[in-house]
């Protein structure tokens, strides 16, 4: 072990080193002969702070390492006189440790007979040693802990320390060291001694195993470090003799017994008065504390917040083909995590199958790992899993990853580390079964030198370039030490130990209590005129409350509680009154984030913890069951048959159990609810239009309750082939108010199906937004009372049994709806599920559109009420290769029997029908691939259709390939076109097509960067009214960089000019725009960091996806996006693309019953930017359409927001939008909105004298004529309003602040129902200002003056109040006051006033 310097040199390196300088003998003179000392160099550590030092040879002895820098004042005291003396010169050694470390058992800290000898040996030879102490340090291995030890360690850390403080225990029974100082710590499983790989271990070999628990063995340990005094020889030397100084500084550690028996002591600041007295946890804490301040570190925990994060991030985004990449994960609950792996599967397979790859991970879900990607592959999925210690197991979303040709950099790749921290702290953890409780640890600071390292719980943590660092950990209930250490590129190291303790129960609450007591004396008709039928203008004495409150809390650790309550403020007799009353207007309410001011005046985000339609939320929550009264969404989903989907006010239990199948599903799953919304529900589908402008039939809608979701629907068939819910502000934005869904990206009227042969000019299966909402009825409240729910149980991992039913009343909606299903699986990929169900009533109707909500045609569900109903459904599908077959493949098929006058929500149709369908796709060599498939449908109106097709594709070379399709299909009927000139045609028709496509190969075989094909189809034979269908065109794509490809497609033949045309720009974790849905599976570019689900071709995408239970989870999940620790912190730590860019074009015709054919061309560019302080999006979309029923229509919109911080103290928000749309027929078929917004915000962040905010908002308005009222009429007004307010508070003095706030709006509104009617305007300006003075310690006096103007309608009203409170105590206060209003109408002369006392009661807690 190296030696360490004689003590008084190691008093000297210890001053050196708070200098920020090394231990040499002139800086050790410069020091002592100087007053002092300057600041040492690391930022935010003094002198009062922990110590700063610079270890170089050796370890610093525990007597110095933490101990306060003040206790080095004496060398800058005043010298009185000198004096000649001999001294002792003593030199501290550092004895060698025992060669053989005590080691223990896994997850145990008792001493074996050998490990106890060894200590008797090492204390008999250190007896009597003078100045003796001991550093003892214990460590563990990374193999989690079973229950028991978790139950008594905690974690590895408590389990190391117990392991050291077990060896001091020994040390101290032997004879002559019950007094040696010996100081215990301990390190978890952060530094091992021996590393193992934990791959083979895991791989399932039994000897393997073995191994790899005898290589963890020497990590068991406890370290021991030892030092001692001994004499050297005396020297004489001239001392200066100090006056009188305080007792040195003890260290910021705890010492036991040192106040076991004082009834009352002193200590500040952590520093005991008494100098004999012992520093105790308490002082450690606050010692510690003050050190972490001084720092500008903060260490603090929630004991509410446990919410699991868990994300996997590639670099690069998009790899060469044989390279290597780089995995990094991240998790904030490590501490409950034994095993994490990376897992690989193919681009198109289900992530519950056997995955291409399995990279292990360290346990601590926080060090990079390389993996060579594959050579013969475009892409392949990629996701995180981790494992508790019982084998639970939760999992990411998939995420895609591009294998290129070759690399085609930007030039804006950045530095590796920050390429490597794009999804730090950011959440997609999709799947999820291990149970998490405790609490959050969150540790943070700034003002760190550039190149600082941070390391906290053993971990390192990332530092950006500001200096600044933050890191969450959710740990269990119980005690802990959070271990903070810094250290600066200069070698100065900081270390912290922070004792706290998460408990088991934990509670936050606040509660307000308002009770006001008055009497106005009142002239005029102010009750009329106000419509207020309380006591306050009867001249009589009125009494007044309100009762509000929220509280959350745990309890017994595991179960939390939420519950919240608001009377509002109304007569105290009926403060209790109609407590279960609901107001739809409260339905789910959504904080619009461009409403309020904290999203451009300062970086807070608003949370509804406790959403309720009524006056009372109550949920009682453990892991993810739970029960509540409030608003909820109800998720009856899992079944094609039976699928109910609202936002509702009432009850709702639901139950999810904590044991998992062995592919992630929960084995039992339970939902009920009751509720009486007082809401109608309102189902819409629109085909996609090219467009991201969509507008509901309904204005004025229940903010919140929408549900929207992208389904791709089967060309032939019209089953639903995949079905993505979209997440508020993530991919839409709605105006509920105007009912206007605008996308983050246009959605495109076809998706590809994989499938040789054209139908149309634009060809694909159709893709619909579904919309379902809530709105409340214009002319009568709604009286319908919903009962629903549903139960599934996995009786083992491969058979699977549901039930699902609901009764909802109302009038011309009633219905009742039970259901069962049964699902057999083989393995994941093969399977069979059975349904059947029956109805009873009409239900719901439903709208459809085609072109965008400017008009809708309704799909009846049924027509007559009390009728009974059943439906059925089979579907399978088989995987060859999980059957023993050589090459892949598979083969699935369906059968559906649905009765006429059958109704369920999601099932938008008026007929009874029956439908098969059956697919197969192979690899029949290596060279040829056949894809077969067969739909045939018999509808009670449609009448019967059959299709069928066939294509083979072959490699004619590894540039060239050829395929050949043939399809057949026949229609017997068109009672079913509607409207639809297209869909008329009966008959039947074959077409054949073929296609040759080249693409160039690189040296190493592999695809090169682009692709060129030919198509030709022509009609073989056909008869009735079917037209020939022959088709000429041509298509390809070229990557021009690593994230751009150009793709394209263009044809001309009887059905019209058809193509597509596009940018495709792979979105990764490096962007910051995001949607939530991918169409097309030769795009990657729709995932929001990376996250992606792809559409194959046919039945095997459809069957899979309706079993997988990654859908179902999904539908929950909507918590991904920047919301994390970046983002809460303000860090600079991860690449971004600054631009962002796309580009569509779409044309063709499509066709639909109930609104015909629409010929459309559809054009949009989009651009985004981000970089530091600014933030910008655009998009412009253009669209022509000319349609059979409809006519022409030319539609623009155009998006822009902005958003930038000018300085800290300054942000400015901008966002222009416009829409015009002209349909060429007068303004009654138009529909144009424009919305223009300023914000300005000053929040000072160095002082808090001036706040002040900004908003101006310009609103046009004409409503589309699809849409109706809130009336339930057509929207026959056009709207323009100017809306313009500004709030400012002022400190003139401490004690004396000014606040005012100034509203004006103009507005002006016409009827759009007479040609040439005039605009009416109206004005409206408000006026408040109001005066707070804290006059002295219990008194405070307010005055407050109000003044509003409508001018439209004559109408002034101004008002007064002044008030004196006295706090009664920090939770009470009392005050009397008077208060004036004048009101005037000079079109009416209904004019009043109002004045009086009041006193007022306010409680809070």
């Amino acid at each position: 072990m190296n030696k360490l310097p004689v003590k008084h040199t190691v008093l000297a390196s210890l001053i050196a080193a708070l200098c920020g300088t090394p231990a040499g003998a002139e800086d050790r003179t410069r020091c002592e002969s100087e007053s002092g000392c300057p600041a040492p160099a690391q930022p935010g550590k003094t002198w009062q702070n922990s110590l700063v030092f610079t270890r170089e040879a050796g370890h610093t002895p525990p007597s110095v390492e933490y101990r306060r820098p003040d206790e080095v004042v004496v060398l800058s005291a005043p010298v009185a006189k000198a004096e000649t003396r001999e001294v002792t010169v003593f030199e501290t050694r550092a004895e060698d440790a025992p060669t053989t470390l005590p080691q223990f058992p896994s997850g145990r800290d008792l001493l074996g007979g050998a490990e106890r000898q060894i200590l008797v040996t090492l204390a008999q030879r250190l007896a009597g040693k003078p100045g003796l102490r001991m550093r003892l340090t214990g460590h563990a291995d990374v193999q989690r802990m079973t229950p028991e030890a978790k139950q008594r360690y905690g974690n590895n850390q408590g389990l190391s320390e117990a392991r050291a403080a077990e060896v001091a225990a020994f040390l101290k029974t032997q004879a002559g060291m019950a007094s040696v100082s010996m100081d215990t710590r301990g390190r978890g499983d952060t530094q091992p001694v021996k590393s193992c790989e934990p791959r083979r271990a895991y791989a399932g070999n039994t000897q393997d195993m073995a191994d790899y628990k005898a290589c963890l063995a020497p990590n068991r340990r406890v370290e021991i470090e030892i030092w001692y005094d001994q004499p050297a020889g005396t020297k004489t030397e001239t001392v200066p003799v100090a006056a009188p100084t305080p007792a040195p500084a003890l260290p910021c550690k705890d010492q036991s017994g040192g106040d076991a028996g004082l009834p009352f002591r002193i200590s500040v600041d952590g520093e005991p008065l008494d100098a004999g007295d012992v520093p105790n946890t308490a002082d450690t804490t606050r010692c510690t504390d003050i050190a972490l301040e001084k720092a500008d570190i903060q260490v603090r925990f929630d004991g509410l917040e446990t919410t699991p994060v868990l994300n996997l991030t590639v670099h690069p985004d998009g790899a060469v083909r044989g390279e290597t990449v780089r995995f990094t994960p991240y998790s904030n609950y490590a501490a409950f995590i034994k095993k994490a792996e990376v897992r690989i599967f193919a681009a198109d397979a289900s992530t519950q199958k056997t995955p291409l790859a399995v990279i292990a991970l360290d346990p601590h879900v926080d060090t990079p790992v390389e993996w060579q990607v594959p050579k013969d592959r475009d892409a392949v999925q990629y996701l995180i899993r981790v494992y508790d210690t019982q084998g639970r197991f939760d999992e990411t979303y998939p995420k895609l990853l591009k294998l290129l040709d070759a690399k085609r950099p930007l030039g804006d790749e950045d530095k590796p580390a920050r390429e490597d921290l794009i999804g730090y702290g950011e959440n997609h953890r999709g799947l999820h079964t291990i149970p998490v409780s405790g609490g959050a640890v969150t540790v943070n600071g700034e003002k760190l030198a550039p190149g600082s390292h941070v390391t906290v719980l053993g971990r390192s943590v990332p530092v950006d370039a500001h200096g600044k660092f933050a890191v969450r950990q959710i740990l269990p209930a119980g005690n802990h030490v959070v271990e903070v250490a810094t250290e600066a590129p200069s070698g100065q190291r900081a270390e912290f130990n922070r004792h706290l303790y998460i408990p088991h129960n934990d509670w936050f609450y606040v509660a307000l209590a308002d009770l006001t007591l008055g009497q106005n004396n009142v002239k005029g008709p102010a009750k009329l005129v106000t419509g207020d039928d309380s006591k306050r203008y009867d001249e009589e004495v009125y009494v007044d409350g309100r009762l509000a409150f929220y509280l959350k809390g745990k309890i017994k650790g595991e179960t939390l509680l939420t519950a919240s309550a608001d009377t509002r403020e109304q007569p105290l007799e009926d403060l209790f009154s109609h407590f279960n009353s609901k107001d739809p207007r409260y339905l789910l309410r959504r904080l619009d984030p461009n409403a309020y001011y904290p999203v451009y005046g300062d970086d807070s985000t608003l949370v509804e913890d406790a959403p309720t339609q009524g006056k009372f939320y109550v949920k009682l929550q453990r892991g993810d069951s739970h029960v509540l009264w409030g608003s909820f969404q109800t998720r009856l989903t899992g079944t094609d048959l039976v699928n109910y989907s609202r936002g509702l006010y009432g009850a709702q239990a639901r139950y999810q159990a904590p044991v998992a199948t062995a592919f992630g599903e929960r084995r039992t799953e339970a939902e009920l609810f009751a509720a009486d919304p007082g809401t109608l529900a309102s189902i819409e589908e629109f085909r996609g239009t090219g467009g991201s402008l969509y507008y509901l039939r309904h204005q004025d809608i229940l903010a919140g309750s929408e549900r929207l979701r992208v389904e791709i629907r089967d060309k032939d068939s019209g089953i639903v082939l995949q079905s993505t819910t979209l997440v508020a502000g993530q991919d839409y934005e709605l105006n509920s108010i105007q009912g206007r869904v605008v996308l983050r990206t246009p959605l495109p009227a076809t998706a590809s199906a994989g499938t040789l042969v054209m139908s149309g000019s634009l060809s694909g299966h159709p893709v619909y937004l579904v919309a379902g909402y809530e709105y409340t009825p214009g002319v009568s409240a709604a009286d319908n009372l919903t009962l629903g729910g549903r139960a599934s149980h996995w009786i083992t991992d491969q058979v699977k049994v549901g039930v699902t039913g609901y009764k909802q009343d109302g009038t011309g909606t009633e219905q009742k709806l039970l259901g069962g299903d049964l699902t057999l699986r083989y393995a994941p990929g093969t399977w069979l599920k059975l349904e059947t169900a029956r109805s009873d009533g009409p239900g719901n109707g439903a709208l459809s559109s085609q072109n965008g909500g400017f008009d809708f045609g309704t799909v009846a569900q049924t027509t007559t009420a009390g009728i009974d109903a059943q439906a059925h459904r089979v579907e399978g599908v088989l995987d060859l290769a999980e059957l023993g077959a050589t090459r892949p493949g598979s083969v699935s098929a369906y059968w559906l029997k649905r009765d006429d006058g059958y109704s369920a929500p999601g099932q938008l149709t008026n007929e009874g029908i029956d439908q098969t369908g059956v697919q197969m796709k192979v690899q029949a060599t290596d060279k040829l691939e056949l894809l077969a498939r067969a739909d045939f449908k018999d509808g009670s109106l449609s009448g019967a259709s059959q299709s069928a097709e066939i294509d083979a594709t072959y490699a004619l070379t590894p540039s060239l390939s050829a395929s050949v399709g043939v399809r057949h299909d026949d229609r017997d009927t068109a009672l079913a076109a509607g409207a639809s000139a297209i869909l008329a045609e009966t008959g039947a028709r074959t077409d054949v097509a073929a296609k040759l496509a080249w693409h160039p190969v690189t040296e190493q075989g592999d695809p090169g960067r682009w692709e060129v094909y030919g198509l030709v189809q022509g009609t073989a034979q056909h008869d009735g009214t079917r037209r020939d269908n022959d088709r000429l065109g041509v298509g390809g794509h070229v990557q021009i960089n690593d994230r751009v490809k150009l793709i394209g497609e263009v044809s001309d033949g009887d059905g019209g000019v058809g193509g597509k045309v596009g940018a495709d720009v792979r979105l990764s974790d490096r962007n910051s725009v995001y949607l939530n849905y991918l169409l097309d599976p030769d795009r990657s570019d729709t995932g929001y960091r990376g996250r992606v689900g792809n559409l194959t071709a046919g039945m095997k995408s459809r069957v899979s996806d309706s079993l997988s239970v990654y859908a179902e989870e999904r539908y929950q999940t909507a918590d991904n996006g920047p919301s994390g620790l970046i983002h809460a912190f303000g860090l600079d730590l991860a690449a971004n693309d600054r631009w962002n860019w796309g580009a569509r074009f779409e044309k063709g015709i499509t066709s639909d019953p109930a609104t015909g054919d629409l010929d459309r061309t559809a054009v949009s560019l989009s651009a985004g930017y981000q970089f530091e302080r600014i933030k910008y999006a655009g998009v412009i979309e253009y669209r022509t359409e000319d349609g059979n029923l409809t006519g022409e229509r030319d539609s623009w919109l155009m998006k822009n927001t902005l958003g930038y911080q000018t300085t800290p103290d300054w942000r400015v928000l901008g966002k222009f939008n416009f829409a015009v749309s002209d349909a060429g027929t007068g303004s009654t078929t138009d529909a144009d909105f424009t919305e223009v917004v300023l914000g300005l915000g000053y929040r000072p962040v160095l002082n808090d004298k001036l706040n002040a905010l900004f908003k101006y908002t310009y609103l046009a308005d004409l409503p589309s004529p699809g849409q109706l009222s809130a009336s339930g009429g057509a929207s026959t007004f056009e709207q323009r309003s100017h809306v313009l307010s500004v709030d400012a508070i002022y400190d003139l003095v401490p004690k004396l602040s000014v606040g005012g706030k100034l509203g004006y709006r103009f507005g002006e509104l016409r009827d759009t129902s007479v040609a040439g009617s005039p605009w009416f305007d109206s004005r409206a300006w408000l006026g408040i200002v109001r005066l707070d003075w804290h006059v002295v310690h219990e008194w405070d006096a307010i005055g407050e003056l109000r003044y509003l103007d409508a001018e439209a309608a004559g109408d002034a009203r101004s008002g007064a109040l002044v008030g004196v409170y006295r706090h009664i105590n920090q939770h009470v206060k009392v005050g009397v006051g008077y208060n004036f209003t004048d009101f005037s109408d000079d079109l009416t002369n209904l004019d009043y006033r109002s004045q009086g006392w009041f006193v007022n009661l306010l409680g809070k807690l």
